[in-house]
């Protein structure tokens, strides 16, 4: 079995760059700084993983892109950081895995995409954040699960999306002023519903709501 390749490509200080991973089996990006951006685009391999970390910085943005492939593996790390943005897109594939950690922000997005992925999983944590925004959608996408956790902050804003059958998703937020929306779509068969759970133990003025077509679903909103 050859090795994997691995490119590696760190970016420190204040800079402006855009580096484009190749290709490769394995990629791994490191930036300190601001106004920085890293764009990764992987097609037709099997196993992949790309894994970008930005720390101590403002206004960055990172971007994994990774279709026709197998075995997927991308992961976003996000601290100490404002208005940063990270976004996943994976499509065509499956047995996915996205992951987006951002801590200690301040106005984070957080996106993941996932498309014609089977078995997929979907992540997403922001703790120490305000004003910050997670979004998971998962099309065509069966037997898949959406993550999403949101604690230590207020004004938060959480919705996931999921159109297929056997899919669960969950919202967990602590603080105030919170908003959680679950949509998920689903066929006739009974024996493949969804499943969806918003929970909000803390703070007050937060929202939770889900929304459910198809048959054999189950739905739980814990608020206290």
């Amino acid at each position: 079995m050859k090795a994997k390749s691995i490119a590696i490509i760190a970016v420190l200080l204040l800079s402006v760059s855009s580096p484009v991973l190749a290709d490769n089996d394995a990629a791994i990006l490191v930036q300190e700084g601001s106004h920085d951006s890293a764009d990764s685009h992987q097609e037709n391999s099997q196993e992949s993983l790309v894994l970008i970390t930005q720390t101590r910085s403002a206004a960055n943005a990172a971007v994994i892109m990774q279709k026709n492939t197998k075995g997927f593996r991308a992961s976003i790390h996000q601290h100490d950081s404002v208005e940063s943005s990270g976004r996943i897109d994976q499509s065509n594939g499956q047995d996915s895995r996205a992951v987006i950690d951002q801590s200690s922000t301040y106005l984070a997005e957080a996106h993941v995409d996932q498309e014609q992925t089977a078995n997929s999983m979907a992540g997403i944590t922001q703790t120490n954040t305000t004003g910050s925004l997670a979004q998971t959608a998962q099309e065509m996408a069966p037997l898949s699960r959406a993550e999403t956790v949101q604690i230590g902050g207020n004004n938060l804003l959480a919705e996931t999306e999921q159109f297929g059958t056997g899919n669960e998703a969950d919202i967990i937020q602590g603080g105030s002023d919170n908003s959680a929306h679950i949509h998920q779509q689903s066929s006739a068969d009974i024996s493949h519903g969804n499943s969806a759970i918003i929970i909000q133990p803390s703070g007050f003025n937060n929202m939770g709501r889900v929304i459910q077509y198809g048959a054999g679903n189950n739905a739980t909103v814990h608020q206290f």
